[in-house]
């Protein structure tokens, strides 16, 4: 991990375009799909970016002529000469951005690209010891393929989810992610977004826009296969199957967190990203909550906690998005989701859900052991 402690390198400081904030985001469009994500800036100072991802948040909403760029543009973090890599990956980490703006002094100078991350990541073989299964998120969400669209979009909300495996009398039929239901909802008219009524929800059915053509990965893989596949077919997930059938998603996001979690292993095995100003002073409590919760776990048979990360969040409405994933050693992931206007009472509930949700996973693990040793003694 030693080359990871090395500045980012010059070539990867990419070209891209800036914006002001007032300006339409129809106009940005051609060059956010083309470039990834583009600079928003505000009285001539940089304000934040917009990507694909963030046009995405915007929901099954109506976009007015005249939209405003600002208006979705994301505030990140900022690469600069001073950056390592391994800040960079943790900074892709926290920020979920397809792109990071690059400070050259005062001014920003280009962006460093998530996908040419990925490649240093590749190229450094940081995660060459580690396999799918170690960074997989579990369990599955899947709908039948005869589900409305409309169901689909209540699942993902239900589950706060991005992604659902479509399926077809248990058997795989095909993966949808909110990015399909974009492309759904959205028709293009004058270059403006615009989406469709919304009463087409309740009749179109998941199998008439998922994806057929599934691109999967078995857990005892290699994590650079995945960052393999994630570069060579443009994609940001993949299906993890175990004997053929599907056992969990693995994202970018996935692999930038095993990175983050090695890196700092021998620190700490809770990594909390999203502190700012007006949470700073609660850090201490919160790593004191999170560590509890790691003990309680550890009491349980036959579990044990690979490391749990927290994403702390202010929202509009003055209340805390808490986002939280815990990793079993040789067991997957579990992710939990709570909001609330306190933060001691929303992490109180976030930690009670992952306690509830590991003891539910221990009783799976438990009854699956037990069927294998069934068939290995049949045999």
């Amino acid at each position: 991990m030693q080359a990871a402690f090395a500045p980012i390198p010059k070539e990867l400081i990419a070209k891209t375009e800036y914006y002001d904030y007032k300006d339409p985001l129809s106009s940005a469009l051609t060059d956010i799909n083309k470039l990834g994500a583009v600079i928003v800036t505000k009285d001539g100072k940089y304000y934040g970016i917009a990507d694909q991802r963030t046009i995405s948040k915007m929901g099954m909403t109506k976009v007015e002529k005249g939209f405003a760029i600002g208006k979705i543009a994301k505030h990140t973090p900022r690469l600069s000469p001073e950056s390592s890599i391994e800040t960079a990956i943790f900074d892709f980490y926290s920020a979920s951005a397809k792109a990071l703006p690059y400070y050259d002094g005062e001014e920003v100078s280009g962006m460093v690209r998530r996908t040419d991350m990925l490649k240093v990541m590749l190229s450094l073989n940081l995660l060459a010891s580690d396999k799918v299964r170690d960074a997989m998120s579990v369990p599955v969400i899947a709908i039948d393929h005869n589900a409305t669209v409309d169901q689909a979009v209540n699942a993902m909300k239900q589950h706060k989810v991005n992604r659902l495996v479509v399926v077809e009398k248990g058997v795989l039929f095909g993966i949808l992610s909110y990015r399909d239901l974009m492309r759904y909802g959205m028709v293009t008219k004058e270059r403006i977004p615009k989406f469709t009524a919304m009463d087409r929800l309740t009749k179109d059915k998941v199998s008439d826009i998922c994806q057929k053509n599934v691109f999967s990965i078995d857990a005892d893989d290699d994590i650079n296969a995945v960052i393999r596949s994630f570069i060579k077919n443009n994609i940001s997930s993949l299906l993890v199957v175990k004997r053929g059938k599907p056992a969990g998603i693995v994202t970018i996001r996935d692999v930038l967190e095993l990175s983050v979690r090695k890196a700092r292993r021998m620190k700490s095995r809770i990594i909390i990203s999203g502190i700012d100003d007006s949470t700073r002073e609660y850090e201490q409590e919160v790593m004191g909550e999170l560590d509890a919760l790691a003990a309680r776990i550890g009491k349980l048979k036959k579990v044990e906690v690979d490391y749990i990360s927290l994403n702390i969040k202010g929202v509009k409405t003055r209340s805390y998005e808490l986002s939280a994933r815990l990793g079993l050693a040789g067991r997957g992931t579990i992710s939990m989701h709570s909001t609330g206007f306190l933060l001691d009472n929303t992490l109180k509930e976030l930690t009670d859900k992952l306690y509830n949700a590991v003891e539910r996973k221990k009783e799976i693990i438990v009854t699956n052991r037990k069927e294998e040793e069934r068939e290995y003694t049949s045999e």
